[in-house]
């Protein structure tokens, strides 16, 4: 049977041989020194108490019966005790003074070689290894859809779950995304604010990408897309206007050319192309509602594509501006049948006259 005691050691533990003294001195019991060149056990027996204690004289926190678990002393400042006393896991606290200090527990790993690898199989210099088991020595998977890690804190007054990572990979976060180094602001919610700088290894650089396939399940009848805007958005309570709400706003891309060259097309938002595999197949499919064009643009004739905007001709006067690679006659002579322009109507092409006047 091995013995259970408490021991008590102040000052610094310089050497084995004060250890075992302290062991001898409470337990009457004499140990070699072999035993300190393996295993040192602590056996509780049947209590629940906190199993390891670090204190010191300078510490005082304040802390007693505030934490979770067992008490604490106020000059603990790192103790170690099982996490439920019927079925063990183990708790951790670090303990410190409510003092002007950033930061007050840290994990750190020094050496090692970083592995590379970004798969299922990749490793890291720090790891947290999460396992299932079937109580008879074997080791069972996690629970599909069961949360692996999690980050908690304090918040009104009550122990809330802020971040989670299930055993799929799949991330749960309480709270708004900030990546980058802007600094966060009361009026964003999510920034995607880093920089990135192209390897040159590609004919072309992304900043964001999504890719992957989308699979549809049974019962996915009603439509399947790779990214959804919707939500619902809430005006202040203010006697003010608005100029403008919308799901998605594209600003301009502010180009900085270093090229001696040329950019052959510039714009804020480019479709590559339909698919070919519905009944009907766009590029840009409008349910419901008007395209309006607001500014007021105007060009010649364009090459190898076709301009649609607004134009203000006058106060109060915009019309719809097209540009197109065919150059157009027109005169005041109305009655001049060479004064056309080609349209294309339901797959057809004809001849509108022009006058201008």
């Amino acid at each position: 049977m091995i013995p259970t005691f408490n021991i008590s050691l102040f000052g610094p533990l310089q050497s084995k041989e004060i250890l075992r003294d302290a062991i001898a001195e409470e337990t009457g019991l004499e140990l070699t020194s072999p035993v300190f060149l393996g295993t040192i056990v602590v056996a509780q027996g049947a209590a629940d108490t906190i199993l390891c204690s670090m204190q010191s004289t300078d510490v005082a926190t304040g802390l007693t019966t505030a934490v979770d678990g067992q008490d604490v002393v106020t000059n603990d400042f790192f103790t170690l005790e099982k996490f439920a006393g019927a079925t063990g896991g183990a708790r951790v606290k670090a303990l410190g003074e409510n003092a002007a200090v950033t930061t007050n527990f840290a994990l750190e790993s020094y050496g090692g070689q970083a592995d590379t690898t970004k798969s299922p199989v990749g490793r890291s210099l720090t790891e947290v290894y999460v396992a299932q088991h079937d109580g008879a020595n074997a080791l069972a998977n996690v629970a599909a859809d069961g949360n692996v890690f999690g980050i908690r804190a304090r918040v009104g007054g009550v122990d809330v779950s802020r971040l989670l990572l299930n055993r799929e990979g799949d991330l749960w976060l309480n709270g708004r995304i900030h990546v980058g180094a802007s600094t966060p602001v009361g009026y964003v919610g999510n920034v995607l604010g880093n920089g990135f700088t192209s390897d040159g290894s590609s004919s072309y650089a992304i900043m964001t990408r999504v890719t992957g396939t989308l699979t549809g399940a049974a019962g996915d009848t009603s439509h399947l897309q790779k990214f959804l805007i919707d939500g619902a958005i809430v005006t202040q309570t203010a006697t003010e206007n608005i100029g403008h709400i919308s799901n998605l706003r594209i600003g301009e891309p502010t180009i900085t050319k270093n090229l001696t060259g040329n950019i052959g097309v510039a714009s804020s938002l480019r479709v590559e192309g339909p698919p070919t595999e519905g009944l009907v197949n766009a590029t840009v499919y409008v349910v419901g509602g008007d395209l309006k064009f607001f500014g007021s643009e105007d060009s010649a004739a364009v090459a190898d594509h076709v301009a649609l905007g607004g134009y203000e001709i006058g106060a109060g006067n915009r019309v719809l501006a097209i540009s197109q690679e065919t150059a157009v006659a027109a005169d005041t002579d109305e009655t001049k049948f060479s004064n056309k322009v080609q349209v294309r109507i339901n797959g057809a092409t004809y001849f509108a006259m022009l006058t201008t006047t």
